[in-house]
């Protein structure tokens, strides 16, 4: 009986064990899919600025010399045109498309310079750079840049190079949550299996996957550095459950910093202006336009 007994016990052990170490290996691939996920939005045109192709005061000068003798509402007029055509790499099926120049000075734009260009976007689809055919949809994306230097060289072949840049104020950026669950249906690889609920108190993430996980998640506006003058889009995960069972909250917050800083700006030393996070009713919001509200 005892000896029954002791072999019972140790099978118990034994599958608790087993248990354990099953748990810790799911833990360990959704961290992988975590950090893969965010890999691929952190490539997105915007979250990466592109790198200066030159310094700002060599590529004014170099601006100047070959746009000195064009008349300067010529010179404006197909600056506007072939900096819609460079978005077009990254941004297609729009219905409205909108760059505002104005006020200029006609010196700097001779420059290549821009005290404050604006450019909105409504009803489209970005391009990923690594998953050219897969396109996501957006009700709006209207961002103005401050104090930038295009190579203008450059942007006759229509490419965007900037040389230089000060800050980035997002006036609105809107995603629909249809839409966009919808593209990731499309989506290739595991991305596929995620879908997404815009909530009143953040973001429900659904991996449908193997093992089922669901994940709350909250985003907010933080302002960083000496300055204040740069704000920063971190996520807070509130809720995570792996086949309906919570983790650890140790583990959640590995979780959350694989994922932060959700927007970095990389290549420039610019400061970005988001204004507030509004999330609810099938929409995130994230933009100055919602600071008000």
């Amino acid at each position: 009986m005892a000896k029954s007994k002791g072999i019972y016990i140790f099978l118990l052990m034994v599958f608790f064990a087993g248990l354990a170490i099953f748990s810790f290996w799911q833990l360990a691939h959704y961290a992988r899919v975590i950090e893969e996920t965010i890999a691929h939005f952190q490539q997105w045109p915007g979250v990466t600025a592109p790198a200066p192709s030159l310094d700002s005061k060599v590529m004014m000068t170099q601006n100047k010399n070959i746009t000195g003798n064009v008349f300067i509402g010529q010179l404006a007029h197909r600056i506007e045109q072939n900096l819609k055509n460079g978005l077009t790499t990254y941004i297609t099926d729009y219905q409205d498309l909108r760059i505002d120049m104005a006020p200029f000075v006609s010196e700097e734009i001779r420059q290549g310079y821009f005290k404050n260009l604006r450019i909105a976007v409504r009803h489209g689809k970005i391009r990923h750079p690594e998953y050219n055919a897969w396109l996501v949809p957006f009700e709006s994306i209207d961002c103005s840049f401050q104090e930038l230097v295009m190579d203008l060289e450059q942007l006759k072949q229509e490419r965007i190079a900037p040389a230089g840049l000060a800050s980035v104020s997002v006036h609105e950026i809107v995603l629909d949550e249809q839409a966009f669950n919808e593209a990731l249906h499309n989506a290739p690889g595991r991305l596929a299996l995620l879908s997404v609920s815009f909530r009143e108190r953040g973001i429900r993430v659904i991996w449908s996957g193997k093992p089922r996980m669901e994940a709350d998640i909250g985003l907010r506006v933080v302002t960083q550095g000496e300055s204040s003058s740069s704000d920063q889009l971190l996520a807070e995960v509130h809720h995570l459950k792996i086949n309906g069972l919570p983790v650890p909250s140790g583990v959640v917050r590995r979780f959350a910093n694989k994922i932060n800083p959700v927007l970095p700006l990389k290549a420039f030393e610019s400061s970005m202006i988001l204004g507030a996070v509004h999330c609810g009713q099938g929409k995130l919001r994230i933009g100055l336009e919602n600071s008000t509200q």
